[in-house]
């Protein structure tokens, strides 16, 4: 049944009747279809999820899928209170869980972070590396000069 209601979410758009299908028989499958869905939405927002999500955030006897609810609506979310409560809530109830084996945390880690540390007018966290002489130099040894910084990589 989950099967079923995913790919009516994905053809037919989130009505009431696909959520309320999705809620009443997940429990007795092994969810993957329900995560899914709220991982999918995480990066492509569907605002009809957003009452299934609310849902299985307030109600759902499993923290996790409380957690993933939580994460897939601090993406919408404008307000920055809001999402650093939506991604606290999520962080503390995420435990390990993976999908694809991917760790969920390590991302909702990297948000928080992000908030709290990475806005126009703070100060830049510490980096350390190598210049291309390869002399290793700190961020904060050129501190109140201009830095042009240039991340790439070939992997």
């Amino acid at each position: 049944m989950v099967d079923a209601a995913s790919w009516l979410s994905q053809y037919q758009g989130f009505t009431d009747a696909v959520s309320d299908a999705l809620l009443k028989y997940h429990h007795a499958s092994e969810a993957n279809s329900l995560a899914m869905l709220m991982i999918y939405n995480r990066y492509r927002p569907d605002p009809s999820m957003a009452s299934l999500l609310e849902k299985v955030r307030a109600n759902h006897p499993n923290k996790t899928f409380q957690a993933l609810a939580a994460f897939s609506l601090s993406n919408g979310v404008k307000e920055s209170k809001k999402k650093e409560v939506l991604l606290e809530e999520a962080e503390a109830k995420i435990g390990d869980y993976a999908f694809n084996d991917r760790s969920i945390k390590p991302m909702i880690v990297g948000e928080l972070f992000e908030m709290r540390n990475l806005n126009i007018g703070q100060m830049a966290p510490e980096i350390e590396g190598e210049d291309i002489d390869g002399v290793v130099f700190k961020l904060s040894d050129y501190r109140g000069k201009v830095v042009m910084l240039d991340f790439w990589g070939h992997w």
